[in-house]
């Protein structure tokens, strides 16, 4: 996998180029990754096939998503334990980003980007009750907080900032792991 950006300034224009297996591009359509979506909506093809997305799979989407949160919280804790507090942010970030994306596949939606993840978060499980309001307000805090550990190297995160974005991805989680089933089922 290799994937870079362009960004031509004088054109406004944002390029990004994806080299993956065929056998994972036919797994992203059979399922209806969103990042699939994303492809087939706006993808130019250089080579090859055009993406078209079969069908969406809530449930295994969800689950998918799921597994990542979790995967992301554990490095976090491991980053924190070796004494990389801005690492251990930054992908507790992630935990937020794939338990929202969990949730709001369970209910169909689809977002096409970070930004559009934190605000359908807001919009579909914030403001409906379904999720404390406090997480609303968090994530933008969280995805602030990736960016500066993962771009402004001259701000120090300390083990408490650590672990206060451990303890919030932590509980964010055991929300979104019992939400989850109750939205599939529905």
């Amino acid at each position: 996998f290799w994937e870079t950006d362009f960004n031509f300034a004088d054109l406004a224009t944002n390029f990004q180029l994806w080299f993956k297996p065929h056998a994972e591009i036919s797994e992203w359509e059979e399922i209806g990754e969103p990042v699939a979506q994303n492809i087939q909506r706006e993808g130019i093809v250089l080579e090859g096939e055009p993406v078209h997305v079969k069908k969406i799979e809530k449930t295994r989407l969800a689950h998918t998503e799921m597994v990542s949160a979790r995967n992301a919280l554990a490095a976090t804790e491991h980053l924190l334990n070796g004494g990389f507090y801005a690492d251990s942010i930054s992908k507790a970030y992630y935990v937020y980003l794939y338990v929202a994306r969990a949730a709001l596949v369970a209910q169909g939606i689809t977002p096409q980007s970070h930004s559009g993840t934190n605000k359908m978060f807001g919009l579909y499980l914030v403001k409906p009750g379904m999720v404390p309001e406090k997480f609303g307000h968090l994530f933008g805090k969280m995805e602030q907080d990736r960016v500066e550990a993962d771009y402004k190297h001259e701000y120090v995160f300390t083990r408490e900032d650590a672990e206060r974005a451990i303890e919030r991805a932590r509980e964010l989680l055991a929300i979104i792991e019992d939400l989850v089933p109750r939205l599939l089922n529905e």
